[in-house]
């Protein structure tokens, strides 16, 4: 990428897909030492991700697009941005009643906590994280 872009190349990859992989100018996200705001010819950089809200911006004065994540970590080189997180969802495509769902079958299964597998009551922690973070970012957004 040339040093005076006015675009990054932005994707972010989960373990089970690409969830965004597009041209952008401008993108926010949480990181455990707060938010950073990333723009074209940004220095290097490899970070933590915090759960929380990313937020796009595909062109100056376009409108905004949204996604909630989880945490995973995010590499800045030469106009490009790559995030490896264990889950992104962008807004538009989030169902609150699906979300309110996973979220109730996941504080069930760790109201039974001490008959749960380590690994079993591991995951319902991360499960129930997951949806708080997406139901959180959706009402955050919803119009």
């Amino acid at each position: 990428m040339s040093e005076n872009s006015k675009t990054i190349q932005f994707k972010i990859v989960t373990p089970e897909k690409v969830v965004y992989s597009e041209e952008v100018t401008q993108l926010t996200l949480p990181t455990t030492v707060g938010q950073i705001t990333i723009l074209p010819n940004h220095e290097s950089l490899v970070g933590v991700i915090s759960p929380g809200e990313i937020c796009l911006k595909k062109k100056i004065g376009a409108e905004k697009s949204f996604l909630a994540t989880t945490e995973g970590f995010v590499e800045i080189d030469d106009n490009e941005v790559k995030i490896f997180a264990d889950s992104a969802d962008r807004v538009e495509e989030m169902d609150e009643k699906l979300i309110l769902k996973a979220k109730k079958e996941a504080e069930e299964a760790l109201k039974n906590r001490e008959v749960l597998s380590k690994t079993a009551s591991a995951e319902a922690e991360a499960r129930l994280k997951k949806e708080l973070v997406k139901l959180k970012v959706l009402k955050k957004r919803r119009k």
